[in-house]
């Protein structure tokens, strides 16, 4: 069950508010630029505008326009943020390292930046996920959700992702149940949350609790199928 919270997802839902509220186009921004190639705001948003139309080629153009308001304004962290935001979309070779880079700019910039400390350990989690050994990657993705609860104390998001990486990586671990429980607390309707806390019970044979936590998904989406086979076996388990 994919998690349905998305940072990236709602990142670019809000730079489409954005720009849909300022009306000003991709022909408007070149323009800008034509007339003054050193408008460092000019490529920003041209660039924000390659993210959110995602036609064929405009992640190129978009780490383009990025790369010049690096250049032209390297102490701006918001450059290196979405950058690092279109390395981690285009998904080539070497693209979470240099993504990571960048978020690591922006932190250096900017130390109580929650959304950067999310979006690196997100690309850390990718990582691990590329890696025959992750430990490390993992250890260092909790390191940065860590940040991101410190930061915002009511950030279900990191809560839950954090929960995710101990009770997969740390089977039965306690600290993977509270987290869940600290994520429900902030977002109650959250199934993914629901949904991997029911495995963390099961984990530890806590099989009521995960009887419970499937029929919460099952309420929430009642079509969601790996929530009924999971339900459906674990009541197997337990004689139900």
């Amino acid at each position: 069950m994919k998690r349905e919270l998305c940072f990236v997802a709602l990142f670019f839902i809000m730079v489409i508010t954005i720009h849909a509220q300022s009306g000003r186009t991709i022909e408007d921004y070149t323009r800008s630029i034509q007339q003054n190639p050193n408008d460092a705001e000019a490529y920003y948003e041209r660039g924000r505008l390659y993210q959110t139309r995602n036609s064929p080629g405009d992640i190129e153009l978009a780490i383009a326009d990025f790369t010049q308001v690096i250049r032209l304004a390297p102490d701006f962290p918001g450059g290196y943020h979405n950058r690092a935001q279109s390395y981690i979309a285009r998904k080539n070779s070497g693209d979470l390292d240099r993504a990571i880079a960048d978020l690591s700019q922006v932190i250096r910039l900017n130390p109580d930046n929650a959304h950067a400390y999310f979006n690196r350990a997100e690309a850390y989690e990718n990582k691990a996920g590329e890696s025959s050994s992750p430990t490390e990657e993992f250890d260092l993705a909790i390191a940065d959700y860590t940040q991101v609860i410190r930061i915002d104390p009511n950030s279900a998001m990191a809560y839950g992702y954090r929960g995710f990486i101990y009770s997969r990586v740390f089977e039965a671990d306690n600290r993977a149940l509270v987290d869940f429980n600290s994520a429900l607390r902030f977002a109650p309707n959250w199934a993914w949350a629901y949904n991997d806390r029911g495995f963390a019970h099961f984990a530890k044979g806590n099989l009521d609790q995960a009887i419970a936590d499937f029929e919460s998904v099952l309420r929430i989406i009642p079509n969601q199928q790996d929530a009924r086979e999971s339900l459906e076996y674990i009541r197997q388990q337990s004689g139900q």
